[in-house]
């Protein structure tokens, strides 16, 4: 595992969205880390979901594996295929990974 919880765990959804997006303590907020580079103009935001999809379809279209995709995002190959795989995403430039 890459990312682990304060417990040693597999981080779940609700700890991931506190370090993307913030969350509020007794008052006050703590930004998570892609959103403040989304407020200071650094990069656009995207959502988990957003990014996890832009992922899987510019590998996809860069040549990897649907098998290879669907590993790394703990999917099968089947939603691989049919909500990742988009023929026209290679008409346009990729970003380097």
């Amino acid at each position: 595992m890459v990312f682990r919880s304060t417990l040693g765990q597999r981080v779940n959804l609700r700890i991931l969205w506190r370090a993307w997006g913030g969350y509020w303590s007794k008052k006050k907020f703590y930004p998570g880390v892609v959103k403040e580079l989304s407020d200071k103009g650094e990069t656009p935001y995207l959502t988990i979901y957003g990014t996890r999809h832009t992922f899987a379809t510019w590998a996809i279209a860069n040549g990897s594996s649907p098998e290879k995709v669907a590993y790394w995002l703990g999917d099968n190959v089947q939603t691989v295929l049919q909500y990742y795989c988009h023929p026209d995403v290679t008409k346009s430039e990729a970003p380097d990974f």
